[in-house]
């Protein structure tokens, strides 16, 4: 027995992977990003779980990019993946996507590629203090 009750979205380019005798109401053209609403795609940005895909996001348009630059969405992240502390000290000039950035930069160019020269090229003025075991 079929529910009629129930619809589905399917974007028009996959019309064709929907079964031959599915009834379709004409569809407008595909919503575009810019005519999301605000609230909308911050939802979206909030539920971005890596600094890639957030950075791809903010590409999108100038709106997603504002929305980007959210020092909450960089302060998860960097509580996420580099297990910082959840609040700043009250005298850090850093914004949260810079402390993001150095950790990566720490620990991707420096401890991964076992390159300390790279330490030279963090900028801003950062000091940092490492001591790594050494694996026999």
């Amino acid at each position: 027995m079929e529910d009629r009750g129930l619809e589905i979205v399917v974007h028009p380019l996959f019309l064709h992977t929907l079964p031959k005798r599915t009834p379709v109401k004409a569809l407008q053209q595909p919503r575009k990003v810019t005519q999301l609403p605000k609230d909308m795609l911050q939802c979206i940005a909030q539920h971005i779980g890596s600094a890639r895909d957030l950075c791809t996001y903010a590409r999108l348009c100038t709106t997603t990019w504002c929305l980007a630059q959210n020092e909450a969405l960089w302060q998860k992240l960097c509580c996420t993946k580099f297990n910082t502390p959840q609040s700043l000290p009250e005298a850090a000039t850093f914004t949260w996507k810079e402390i993001y950035r150095l950790h990566h930069k720490v620990l991707h160019d420096v401890l991964m590629q076992r390159r300390p020269d790279k330490l030279l090229d963090i900028g801003r003025g950062a000091v940092l203090h490492i001591s790594v075991p050494v694996m026999a």
